[in-house]
Order: C-alpha cells, then structure tokens, then sequence
C-alpha cells in the first residue's frame, strides 16, 4: 500500500482540495515508482490524515482515475495501473509492428529457426502420403463432383464430428445445424463483425495479438483498445476498468495456444 505519510498534501487557495489532493498522490506514485496493483490508503484514512471530507478524497481518485492512473474494485477499494496503459483510440499499429516488419521481411530466418508467424507446422510432418490416398479416394467416388459448391455450412458429417467436440470439450452444447465452418479465421472474424458489430463499437484485443483480426475489425469502422497479455492471460484488472469507461461490444482473446 502506499504510504500516506509521504504523501505530500498541503490545502491552497488557487485550486479545489481534491485536485491538489490528485497531484500530490500522483505524484508520490511516480516517486515511490509504485508497480501495478498497489492499493491507495483507504478514503476514511486519506480525510482524516488531511482533514478533509470523504467527498473530496472520492473526488481526488474520480480524477486519478479518469487520468488513467489507477482503478476502482468495488467494495474493495482503489488500485494503482501499470505505468504504460493501452491507448483508448485506435492506435495499436506500433502494438503490431513487430510483425509487419516480420511481412515485409526485414526479419530473416536463420538456419533451424522454426517459424511459428504463420501457425502453421513444419512441412516435414504433414501426411503427404496419406493426404494423396484420402484424395484419390474422393475423386473415385464422386468424380468431378468433387469440385463443385458443396453446403455453404460447411461438410455435414464433420459439422456433427464438431458439434460433439465442442459439448465434451468445451460445454458448448450445439446441433450440426448450428455449426458453421469457415475457411480459417479471417473469415470467422469477417462473418462475427458482420452479425454483431455497429460503426464505432469499441472491441478489445489481446496485444500482441493476431494481426489479421486488426484489419478485420478496422473494416467494420470499430475501435480497438488493446489489452496486454501476462503470464497467466490477458490482464482482467485492466479489462474491467477500460470496460466501465468504453462499454465494448467484443472481447477477441486467444486462450488456446495464442492460436487466431
């Protein structure tokens, strides 16, 4: 917890209490280099330590809040953010530089490097043989066929494959009929933005993340607020608080395996 005795507070005339207050505790957050986290003195103890009344301790940390400084858990108190915050507008280019740069190949690949930017595995362990045996078979049962549209929905018999996997894996409890397979992700996300999203809806996105999923939602005239990912996932604490103050309409996150 910070420690109010350092907290260099004295009341003037030129500006209200609450906004001295603000600075002073601003910056004795910056002074003391306080991390994420790190819970301010409780409002009853900030009055009397000043004396001054609860309403303008409240004051004072409406406006740290507002200035990006710290968060506010409900009947918990109010917490310091980390000192770089994601941007509230849609500015995440630079979050996702590292892989234009990695498009336009200023990165090199060494030899051994395994290269993971495209999700997919190494050439060497795809099932080429048996790949070749499953189309030959295809083409020998249904002809030509076989190139022609098939259910818009995707394959009936792996819909039903999915449908099963999604209630044992994941508690998703769907029919076939309410499966749709898309060609990858791009498309998922195409056809998700379509169906939910309005011109200037916020969407929040893990950061780093995958880059096709900007473009997708740029598309569709929403905006992006990226939310850093941690050791254990992206971090909630800032999610809730950007939550109260943009009201998104989507969450994109990457549980499995970071996988798009």
């Amino acid at each position: 917890m910070i420690d109010i005795v350092s907290i260099q507070f004295k009341k003037t005339a030129t500006e209200p209490f609450y906004q001295t207050l603000a600075h002073a505790i601003k910056k004795q957050i910056k002074r003391e280099d306080v991390p994420e986290g790190e819970r301010l003195p409780a409002i009853r103890t900030v009055a009397e330590r000043f004396d001054l009344n609860n309403a303008t301790v409240i004051a004072a940390y409406r406006l740290l809040e507002e200035k990006g400084l710290v968060y506010t858990k409900q009947g918990s108190g109010t917490y310091t953010l980390p000192a770089i915050a994601p941007p509230p507008k849609d500015e995440l280019t630079h979050l996702f530089g590292e892989y234009a740069a990695y498009n336009s190949q200023k990165f090199t690949q060494a030899d051994g490097m395994i290269d993971l930017a495209g999700n997919s595995p190494t050439a060497s362990i795809f099932p080429v043989k048996e790949f070749k045996e499953a189309v030959n078979a295809v083409l020998d049962a249904d002809g030509g066929y076989a190139f022609s549209y098939q259910e818009s929905e995707g394959y009936y018999p792996l819909r039903e494959i999915l449908a099963v996997f999604s209630s044992v894996q994941y508690g998703i409890h769907c029919t076939p009929e309410e499966t749709l397979i898309t060609a990858g992700a791009q498309q998922a996300l195409d056809l998700i933005s379509k169906a939910i999203l309005k011109p200037g809806d916020t969407v929040f996105a893990e950061m780093p993340s995958y880059i096709g999923m900007r473009s997708v939602f740029a598309l569709h005239d929403a905006r992006l607020v990226g939310i850093p990912v941690e050791n254990d996932g992206i971090n909630l604490n800032l999610v809730a608080y950007y939550a109260k103050k943009y009201k998104p309409r989507l969450l994109y996150t990457m549980p499995v395996y970071q996988t798009p």
